[in-house]
């Protein structure tokens, strides 16, 4: 910072405030205020530094500290409010964009604080420092008998509010380390309930996962049963299901959790203290508003720790299958919503109609705008086995028990944090809803009965 000129360590306030009532205050109504000050700097001696305060005892005091550079005061400091209290900028913004740098020093307090960001948004963030002081003003700072070296380490100090966006690659080392070193089984996800699928698949924190299938394939039920295995891995789930009710799909989890068609009361009493505060459900039967879901998303993550979400489905969230704007803007929404809180979301959608299902659908099959699966960190296609069933139908029951084909299986054909896609087949018990690794697992309850 180059000095601009001397200043001598003491100066006649009444010389220079009666200077500054002719100078920068408007002597017509028409008129637009400028900054008053101008009239001490030196025309002479080039500078690449200016200063701006409010008030005329700040300028004073300033200047009796010899701030090595010119300074200007507001011509209303912060007492005037709305459209009038920058009118000065449009009257001195060509002056001052001489200056390489402008340092706002105004009073550390809420009006203050408020003239930096008005004004340093209107000439520049990037070359407005911003000058903090021991005291909320300069001339506190006189009073309190704060030496002249001081307040020039505060200028020397002084630093320009970078947009919070714009961050340092270097500030992320330790999360970088940790990353690829030291990764948490938090920040792994939460797995798939089958051995055969371990390491393959994860959900992790800030994801989303798009869910599709024909309709009648088990998505839902599926997903539901998902969602209660990472309960026991340790996540708190929020279920939006505008397709059944909250009783009755917790009816089809508490089997699943049972591992029985008809457990007991007792036995369903164990099992609605074991989901306990960890179990939510976004209460309504039809078409919810994409924000107030959003909103009341928000509320269950900040409150209640709730680190994943579930929509079922997309169509169910107030959009038109033709509504691709509406679409797109939602699943914006929704990815903006699992970064900001590192929570993961699935999002149930359907699938374009097609001739047959005995082929597994993809990520090109999805309903809707193109968006929904580039957007996506993850997509997963369910498909129910129909061939094998219509010819566990014809062949009899014994069929079904030998067959090496699964019951179905998901198809994973984009995971963007991860190394692996295909396929994982299963195979599905109709009496627990649960569903198995392979033929020969048992059917067990998730807890202690």
């Amino acid at each position: 910072m180059q000095k601009h000129t001397a200043k001598p360590s003491t100066i006649h306030q009444e010389t220079i405030l009666g200077a500054n009532r002719h100078l920068g205050i408007p002597s017509g109504k028409n008129e637009i205020p400028g900054l008053s000050g101008w009239q001490e700097i030196n025309p002479m001696l080039p500078t690449k530094f200016i200063c701006l305060t409010e008030g005329e005892m700040n300028f004073l005091t300033l200047y009796q500290y010899e701030i090595p550079m010119g300074i200007l005061h507001l011509p209303f400091g912060a007492g005037r409010s709305g459209s009038e209290r920058h009118h000065w900028i449009q009257s001195e913004y060509d002056n001052l964009l001489t200056y390489d740098e402008i340092y706002l020093c105004f009073d550390d307090d809420e009006e203050g604080r408020k003239i930096i960001a008005e004004v340093s948004q209107r000439l520049g963030a990037h070359k407005c420092p911003i000058v903090k002081l021991p005291y909320k003003t300069a001339h506190l700072c006189a009073q309190n008998g704060v030496s002249a070296q001081i307040i020039h380490a505060c200028f020397n100090e002084a630093k320009t509010i970078d947009p919070l966006e714009l961050r340092r690659a270097l500030e992320y080392a330790d999360k970088i380390q940790r990353g690829i070193n030291h990764v948490t089984d938090a920040e792994l996800g939460y797995a798939l309930p089958w051995d055969k699928a371990f390491g393959k698949i994860n959900f992790r924190p800030g994801e989303l996962t798009v869910w599709s299938g024909t309709n009648g394939h088990g998505k839902s039920q599926l997903l539901g049963y998902l969602m209660l295995d990472q309960i026991r891995q340790g996540a708190s789930v929020c279920i939006a299901s505008m397709e059944l009710s909250p009783v009755k799909t917790l009816m089809r989890m508490v089997r699943q959790v049972a591992g029985i068609k008809q457990p007991s009361d007792d036995f369903i009493g164990h099992i609605c203290e074991w989901w306990g505060d960890r179990l939510w459900l976004f209460d309504l039967i039809g078409t919810a508003k994409g924000d107030r879901l959003i909103d009341v998303f928000t509320y269950a993550r900040k409150r209640y720790g709730v680190d994943v979400f579930v929509i079922d489905s997309l169509m169910k969230c107030g959009l038109a299958d033709d509504d691709y704007a509406g679409q797109k803007r939602f699943l914006d929404q929704l990815s903006d919503f699992k970064n900001e809180f590192n929570c993961h979301v699935h999002i149930v959608c359907h699938v374009k109609k097609r001739e047959d299902e005995n082929t597994v659908t993809g990520k090109l099959d999805v309903k809707g705008v193109g968006g929904i699966t580039d957007l996506a960190d993850n997509h997963i296609a369910v498909w129910r086995n129909k061939p094998k069933e219509r010819m566990t139908e014809e062949a009899g029951v014994n069929h079904h028990s030998r067959s090496s084909e699964g019951d179905g299986l998901i198809y994973c054909d984009k995971q963007r944090f991860g190394d692996w896609e295909g396929k994982i087949s299963f195979w599905f018990d109709k009496e627990s809803l649960q569903y198995r690794g392979y033929d020969a697992d048992k059917v067990r309850s998730m807890i202690d009965a």
